[in-house]
Parts: structure tokens; C-alpha cells; sequence
């Protein structure tokens, strides 16, 4: 099939520097080897989750009716057919109190709205931090596209994917891509998807309109997204020594013109109009990572410190992005998650290996302290976070507790496992039945079926597991970010009260 030519609004932006993809593209396989994965999802017989996204906040209840039998296991790797056999022997005599939980899960959820069917599927990576698929997959839910995921491990992809791909022009089976439900039409290129999805789904357009002021602003900084891009890429993921200094003063001076650019938008964002445009889903990806890691890896900080009378317009559209829906409530990423892979992006993209040199194994040691520290926060702040009782908190708690009802398994088998694929340095639990039990107990506090306070007896294996899962966590991975929170609280919680 023919690649879609860009209208103007795409057209120089179409042209993703070649360093960026291959950096992103090559490194695939690392991302999925050595960042945490995670079994807070549900797949298919293939391998991928298939999961149901709609307009606004996640519809958990349609996810959790459309898991299947096997799940992933946190999970660089799938739990095995022998593992899931041991587990259910391991269960099988709680297996009622899953039972009883999925129906006060119901009961508390209710009856969910009727939802449309997907329009199309999105196969995107399977840790959920291509920056590339997070373009796709924020403009769908700008959009209000019904559409469905398919996860595509980067590392092992399927025979189905595969082929589709090469049937499609497209041997690399790079992600992101979509299919149309109606059609089977297939399309690549995060570029082409955004301009396909524009063309053939115009009712709710993320571009200005046409000779609008807004429209003049915004091609202006669609048209800055390739420099902004290559100068951003080639200081943050470039190899020590290489003209730090130089790429650095580029780097600062492509944020100058980005804040200069937006000082044109009276809302924010980067569409110049009330809410997210197609520039914002080019931007996005990138300038999160920064706002979160470039404090740790390099001392800037893009957004606020000391430099934000420098930019801030940048400033203005970081907390534009944080107010809008269609990113916040599941697309972004949270401050622990993207800390707690600073020093693992440190040596992925490190010119000698995974060796560092002093000062930056210096910043990937403070990255991981305060990745550390976030989790200690979490923890005082946990009795205020479970107290909340708002309806948006309630919602949040539902979501987390339909993670864990629909993939529990392959939970505990990742909480246990003797040799971890990633996050090794945290030491796993012992004792499969325990942190089932404990993982009950999470989700009847979630549903409110269980009072809090303390639990009757002590237990080193259930408490460290709480920790493990606390800290495996990642978002927008797993869950979106108000419904990681308050796992993660739940989880700190019990790990305190079941300390010997």
C-alpha cells in the first residue's frame, strides 16, 4: 500500500529524524529486555493484550471482560503453561475467594455504560514506552476513537504481526501501526497513522481550522518538531564526549525557539486552540521524558527550577497537558515510573556499554535514590491517599482492583520468581500461596469489602511482596496514573503492617 502524502500540517513534521528512529527502533528489544515489565495486563493466545479503549476515562470493566486464559508475567516473559498449572494447584483452594471478589468487583462497578464497538486496533510496545505509539495512542483518545490494543512485544514478535507487516510494505513490523476493523486496511509510521486518522475520522479534527490564527501558530511549531527533535535527541541519548558542551547549546537553543513558538498559544497547548492537537501528540513523548529524567541525567530541568523564567511558555503547556483527560487519565507516565528507569536509560544509550563514567554513574545513583525516596513518600502519604473518598479516587481504586482480578496469576508468579528478567537488584518473595492471599486482601481494601488498619499477625513473605509489586509498578504501562497511586498505597500500607 502506498504511504499517505502528509497534508502541509504534517508535512515537515512527517520527517522524523533518522538518528531518532533508529535510536528508538533499535533499541526496542533493550526496552523490553531490561526496563520492568509487568503482569498487570492480560493478553491473548498470542502473546498481546487485547484490551478495549474508548473516549475518556478507561472502560477497566470492558478490559476485564475480554481477558483470556493466559496472562503475561510482569513480563518480559509469559508465564508458561507448567507455571500456570503449578499456580492454579497452588490456588485451587481459594479459588471462591477470587469468585467472591470479581462479584463485589461487579457489584461496586455496576453496570457499564454500553460501549462502541473499536473502529480499529493499535498495536503498540508491550512496556508502553515507544514514544512513537504514545503519539498514536494519545491522538486516538483525543480523538475518541473506540479502539482496541494489541501489545507487540519488541522483542519476540508474533508470526501474526510479522506477517501482517510484510504483507503491508512494511518487513521492519516497526510499532506503531493500525488496523481498521472494517477494512483490514493496515497502516505504519506513526506520521502516516496521525494523518490517516485525520483524514478518515474528521468529526473530531486535532488539526486548527484551515486560515485560522490558531492553524498559522500551530504548522509553525509542526514545522519546528524536526529541529526541536534532532538537537533534543542528539544532547539527551548522544554518546559521552561528543561535544557535550555544543550539543548541549543547541539543545538549549531549540528550547528557546519552542517557548518563543508557544508564546503564540493563549491556552497552552501546542494546538493554539482549547485543547490537545496534533502537535501536542508530536511533542509529548518526548518533553515528558525530560521534564521527569533530564533533572537526574544532566541537571536541566525543562519545566520549573531555576530556569523556568527562561521558558515559560513550556512551562505553561506542561500544566495544559497535566488538566487534559485524554492524556492524563492514562497516556502519561508518573514521576516514580520514569525515575525508576533514569539510570536504565543511562546505560542503555551510554557509549562504553553499561559502564559509566563517575559523574553520570554519580546521577544514575541519585536517580535511583530518588526513585527510592518517591516510594518512602507513598508510603507516609498512603493513610491520605486511601482515605480519599471522592468519586474520582473510588474510580481509581476500581481500576486497580480490575488489573488485578484479570491477571493475579501471573502477579504472584512475578512477585516469586527465583531469577528475574528485569528490576533484579529488587529481591523477589517466596511463597506462592501467601502473596496470593495478600493480593485478595489488596483488592477486597480496594473494593472496601475488607476494612483497613492493621492485619491480624505479622508476615515477612507477604510484606515483602507488597514492596515488590509496589515498586514493579509502572505507568501508563499497567494502569493510568490516579489508579497506580492508589495501589501502590494499598500495597506500602500492607507491607508496613505485615513487617515482622
Amino acid at each position: 500500500r502506498p504511504r499517505h502524502t502528509p497534508p502541509k500540517m504534517l508535512r515537515r513534521a512527517a520527517a522524523v529524524p533518522a538518528a531518532l528512529a533508529a535510536l528508538f527502533s533499535v533499541s526496542a528489544g533493550a526496552f523490553h529486555s531490561t526496563l520492568p515489565s509487568s503482569a498487570l495486563t492480560a493478553t491473548s493466545a498470542g502473546g498481546r493484550r487485547t484490551v478495549s479503549n474508548h473516549a475518556g476515562p478507561h472502560n477497566f470493566a470492558g478490559a476485564r471482560a475480554r481477558r483470556s486464559r493466559r496472562t503475561s508475567g510482569f513480563a518480559t516473559t509469559r508465564v508458561s503453561r507448567r507455571t500456570s498449572t503449578t499456580m492454579a494447584a497452588a490456588v485451587a483452594a481459594d479459588a471462591t475467594g477470587w469468585e467472591a471478589l470479581e462479584r463485589s468487583y461487579e457489584a461496586s462497578a455496576g453496570t457499564a455504560p454500553a460501549s462502541q464497538p473499536p473502529v480499529l486496533t493499535l498495536f503498540r510496545d508491550t512496556n508502553g514506552w515507544c514514544p512513537f505509539c504514545e503519539r498514536v495512542w494519545l491522538a486516538c483518545a483525543a480523538k475518541g476513537i473506540p479502539f482496541e490494543e494489541r501489545l507487540v512485544s519488541l522483542r519476540e514478535k508474533d508470526d501474526e504481526f510479522l506477517e501482517m507487516a510484510t504483507a503491508a510494505g512494511h518487513p521492519k513490523a516497526l510499532v506503531p501501526a493500525i488496523k481498521i476493523a472494517a477494512t483490514g486496511e493496515v497502516v505504519f509510521e506513526s506520521m502516516d497513522i496521525l494523518h490517516y486518522l485525520e483524514e478518515k475520522f474528521p468529526e473530531t479534527p486535532l488539526a486548527p481550522k484551515p486560515d485560522s490564527a490558531a492553524a498559522a501558530a500551530s504548522q509553525a511549531l509542526l514545522d519546528f518538531s524536526e529541529d526541536f527533535l534532532n538537537a533534543s535527541s542528539s544532547f539527551v541519548y548522544g554518546r559521552d564526549g561528543e561535544d557535550g558542551e555544543a550539543k548541549k547549546a543547541k539543545f538549549f537553543d531549540a528550547l528557546d525557539t519552542l517557548d518563543g513558538l508557544l508564546a503564540a498559544s493563549p491556552s497552552g497547548f501546542m494546538s493554539c486552540e482549547e485543547s490537545v492537537g496534533l502537535a501536542d501528540c508530536i511533542y509529548v513523548p518526548f518533553l515528558e521524558r525530560y521534564g521527569y529524567q533530564l533533572p537526574l541525567m544532566a541537571s536541566i530541568s525543562v519545566r520549573g527550577g531555576p530556569l523556568h523564567a527562561r521558558w515559560p511558555n513550556i512551562d505553561r503547556w506542561y500544566a495544559a497537558m497535566e488538566k487534559e483527560p485524554a492524556y492524563a487519565n492514562r497516556v502519561a507516565g508518573d514521576e516514580y515510573s520514569w525515575v525508576a528507569v533514569t539510570s536504565t536509560f543511562m546505560r542503555m544509550f551510554n557509549s562504553n556499554g553499561t559502564e559509566l563514567n563517575p559523574a553520570r554513574a554519580r546521577a544514575a545513583a541519585n536517580a535511583d535514590g530518588k526513585a527510592n525516596g518517591l516510594i518512602e513518600q507513598v508510603k507516609q502519604d498512603a493513610p491520605r491517599i486511601l482515605a480519599d473518598t471522592t468519586p474520582a479516587a473510588k474510580s481509581a481504586r476500581l481500576a486497580a482492583a480490575a488489573k488485578i482480578l484479570s491477571n493475579h496469576a501471573a502477579i504472584v508468579a512475578d512477585a516469586t520468581r527465583a531469577e528475574p528478567k528485569s528490576q533484579v537488584e529488587i529481591e523477589r518473595a517466596g511463597g506462592a500461596e501467601e502473596v496470593d492471599a495478600l493480593l485478595q486482601e489488596t483488592v477486597a481494601r480496594l473494593l472496601g469489602t475488607e476494612p483497613g488498619g492493621a492485619p491480624e499477625g505479622t508476615s515477612a513473605t507477604k510484606s515483602k511482596a507488597a514492596g515488590v509489586i509496589a515498586r514493579r509498578l509502572c505507568v501508563p504501562r499497567d494502569m493510568g496514573a490516579a489508579a497506580a497511586m492508589q495501589l501502590r498505597a494499598q500495597l506500602l500500607e500492607l507491607e508496613g503492617a505485615y513487617a515482622p
